[in-house]
């Protein structure tokens, strides 16, 4: 007959037993089946078709205004044709709305691809900006490809005064430089644009995508705008925003973890509310923003720190649920009205993995909340070594989450068993 130790201990082996039945059995229960994954399939193969002859759109004014219905898988193509097809006093009205920025007005958008084996950024010359960026080696909870943003969900624009006229260069076309692209054709992993005010002068916007890495280069050149841009400037706005599409299959979960992060210069690490909307004014400099989703992250840097201040601000629209929410931030970026100016900046595109961001040294990995006090030395030191770990043999998350339950049970066992023997007595 089994003693009171030993029937607490195989009481304990069965219920581990039974925990791992259950978990094994609910995985197999809820993995879709063949039907489900036909639909998703032809989804899929929709949204690479359309992808690949992106619609036309009868809109030509391509407004970035943030507050419209996002509707644009990819960013539509405009059907303004060039100047030369504009009567004259349309081009008057530009010239006066826009100075030396007019021809800028009159183009049509195009749009250009870098790509490695982690990541696909698609850039438009309407704003000089990315518009799209997919992860290559992820797929959302229905099998789709994974993108960060795509299409009018996202924007980037500088804002700034010239000769009493306000420019926003997300509305304005730019001319590709360097080399003779080829639209959606031959990928490339350097793409200059620039938005040209004269002889010799413009901004330019450098990307740049090297190696398998998740980091986009982005230079902000200014060549010879002293003069254009207002005197009384001291920095440029520039405004980054997006509409974090929806991932995963419960949707709540994915809002209560979505917000922004953003490091203070020689400073710690803060963030806005992940529970309610939330604005805040920076009054420090800032070395980086980070777009923090549940899994994925965009992360922009600044070389030498944004100026003060900047505005983050996070919103969350209930009646739309393809999104989590919208995340937005204005920057400060400091200019001198010098002949050639330069502002380095970098982004980070890709998943919160702990030691990939920790490897940047720029303290990105605070982004992941690893609990608070001894909770986050557990983690750090033995929950995701061991994730880690488990991950270079086993694909399946869902697999490595089961057996790290396994695992940290046995671990455990010790220290539980005196409490099962002290339930048992009592």
């Amino acid at each position: 007959m089994l003693n009171q130790k030993d029937d607490n201990s195989f009481n304990s082996i069965i219920g581990i037993v039974l925990i791992f039945v259950i978990l094994i059995g609910y995985s197999i229960y809820t993995q879709p089946t063949q039907e489900e994954i036909e639909v998703a399939r032809q989804k899929r193969d929709s949204i690479a078709a359309l992808e690949t002859n992106p619609p036309k759109s009868n809109n030509p004014s391509a407004s970035q205004d943030f507050d419209q219905e996002v509707t644009g898988e990819t960013a539509p193509s405009s059907t303004i044709p060039n100047s030369n097809a504009f009567s004259s006093s349309v081009q008057e009205l530009a010239r006066n709305k826009l100075g030396v920025f007019a021809s800028a007005s009159l183009a049509e958008e195009k749009l250009y691809i870098m790509e490695n084996e982690l990541i696909k950024v698609t850039l438009s010359s309407l704003g000089g900006r990315i518009i799209s960026v997919q992860l290559k080696n992820y797929q959302t909870h229905d099998s789709l490809p994974l993108f960060l943003f795509k299409g009018d969900s996202s924007y980037q624009t500088l804002n700034f005064f010239s000769d009493n006229k306000s420019i926003a260069t997300g509305s304005l076309y730019f001319d590709p430089i360097g080399r003779s692209f080829e639209v959606l054709g031959e990928n490339t992993n350097e793409l200059s644009f620039r938005l040209n005010a004269g002889d010799n002068q413009y901004i330019e916007f450098q990307y740049s995508l090297s190696g398998n890495t998740y980091d986009v280069g982005f230079d902000i050149n200014f060549v010879g705008m002293q003069d254009i841009i207002a005197s009384n400037t001291k920095y440029i706005n520039m405004d980054w925003g997006i509409y974090v599409p929806r991932q995963e299959k419960s949707l709540n979960n994915e809002r209560i973890n979505t917000t922004i992060y953003y490091k203070y210069k020689d400073d710690e690490v803060d963030y806005l509310s992940e529970t309610s909307d939330e604005r805040e004014e920076l009054k420090s400099k800032v070395e980086w923003v980070a777009f923090k989703q549940q899994f994925f992250s965009s992360i922009l840097s600044a070389e030498n720190s944004f100026d003060k201040p900047t505005y983050v601000e996070t919103l969350t629209d209930e009646a739309k649920d393809n999104y989590v929410k919208q995340l937005t931030a204005s920057f400060s970026i400091p200019f001198d009205h010098l002949r050639n100016q330069a502002f380095p900046m970098k982004y980070y595109f890709g998943p919160n993995h702990y030691n990939s961001l920790k490897s940047y040294g720029k303290n990105y990995e605070d982004i992941i909340p690893l609990g608070w006090g001894i909770f986050g030395w557990v983690n750090m030191g033995l929950i995701i070594p061991i994730f880690n770990f488990l991950g270079k043999f086993i694909s399946s998350y869902g697999i490595i989450i089961l057996i790290m339950t396994i695992i940290i049970k046995v671990l455990l066992f010790p220290l539980m068993y005196k409490s099962y023997q002290s339930t048992a007595k009592m």
